[in-house]
């Protein structure tokens, strides 16, 4: 309830300070151009997902916890590590430059809702 009162007190500072905790490539200039009924946010910053949702974990306490916790149509069960998720995402990411792929090209995914899917748009986005 605190968190919900304060982000609604104050909007831009709020999402501002949990920005913060995002690993930025470049930090943001602006944190809300607001032109109803249109919202930029963090304009000028720029961040990877990737980088933010592995790499800032694997020097972490949760390395080793569940980072993607699948079961299939036919029960099968998959758990997969933050660190297990880095890895396969880095291998992916090395097979598609070594196809040739670079930073600008389209990437076109075709896949269920497997592990997978996830490892190839994480992928992508390095």
């Amino acid at each position: 309830q605190a968190k919900r009162a304060q982000s609604l007190q104050n909007i831009e500072t709020f999402w501002a300070e949990q920005a913060e905790n995002l690993v930025w490539n470049r930090h943001w200039n602006k944190t809300l151009e607001w032109n109803p009924p249109f919202a930029k946010w963090f304009t000028g910053g720029l961040l990877n997902a990737s980088i933010n949702c592995l790499d800032k974990h694997i020097n972490s306490e949760i390395k080793n916890k569940a980072a993607i916790i699948w079961e299939g149509e036919n029960g099968e069960n998959i758990t997969i590590t933050y660190y297990q998720l880095y890895q396969k995402v880095n291998q992916f990411s090395n097979a598609l430059q070594n196809l040739g792929v670079r930073k600008g090209d389209r990437v076109t995914i075709y896949l269920p809702m497997v592990p997978e899917l996830p490892i190839a748009i994480l992928a992508c986005s390095r």
